[in-house]
């Protein structure tokens, strides 16, 4: 029975030395932990901001090529007005002139002749003849302006047409870009939600590591002490059983 007892003791005393091993480092191995566990919601959070930052950043260059495809737009369509609406229109108003002109000089002309062929004077043939001349010089240059300006009236209606095209592309491009934008805009949202869940969650896991890390101290502090007194009181027992048990024996 007493060998029973004494066994039992010292199991005790080895019981209480194990649980005493397992609380020391109690609050440094939780400190560890809980720094593990907070470098890891860190890296969650930050890849969250660096998706956040990079959308951003993605949104303002959209914000940006929408600003300039609009001017883009604005140049492009003042540019067709202008061709149409006064470049044309004083093209025209300029071959109509020359055209009035060109009648008259035909019909001038058309008299000089008719002058010469009734003409009987010489210094009166010399005269009209002049007169033609100068009259068919005239017409010529007329001709030329009017072939010149019907040039450049083509040549407008082509710039026009290659405009209206440009303003179409530009168009589309625009619908383009604000439809990315505004998908990118949706994106954004999504994402600093999620960043602002992970910050939200991070604060509490936070604060529920560093109650864990202050309790597991207090464990560790108050099991210190008392697994010593309690070894200390084994200790003494074994003593006293063990002169004991040497006495009778």
């Amino acid at each position: 029975m007493a060998d029973v007892t004494t066994e039992a003791l010292r199991s005790v005393k080895t019981a209480l030395g194990n649980f005493q091993t397992d609380i020391a480092g109690m609050y440094a191995r939780a400190s560890s932990n809980t720094d593990s566990v907070l470098s890891s919601c860190q890296q969650s959070v930050s890849a969250a901001q660096s998706d956040v930052d990079a959308s951003q950043a993605r949104v303002q260059e959209l914000e940006n090529t929408i600003a300039a495809l609009e001017q883009q737009i604005k140049d492009t369509s003042d540019a067709i007005v202008k061709i149409r609406e006064k470049d044309i229109p004083n093209t025209d108003a300029q071959i109509s002139n020359l055209n009035s002109q060109i009648y008259h000089m035909k019909e001038q002309l058309a008299s000089l002749r008719a002058s010469l062929s009734h003409a009987q004077d010489a210094d009166a043939v010399r005269s009209i003849q002049s007169s033609i001349a100068q009259c068919e010089s005239a017409l010529s240059a007329c001709y030329s302006r009017k072939d010149n300006l019907e040039y450049q009236k083509t040549e407008l209606i082509k710039r026009r047409n290659e405009l209206e095209a440009q303003y179409n592309r530009l168009r589309s491009d625009l619908a383009d870009a604000e439809y990315e934008r505004d998908q990118e805009k949706r994106r954004l949202y999504k994402l600093q939600d999620k960043l602002n869940r992970l910050r939200a969650a991070m604060g509490r896991v936070q604060s529920d590591c560093n109650e864990y890390v202050i309790c597991s101290k207090r464990v560790e502090v108050q099991s210190d002490r008392l697994s010593s007194s309690g070894a200390t009181a084994v200790s003494q027992c074994l003593t006293f059983i063990e002169d004991y048990l040497s006495v009778n024996l």
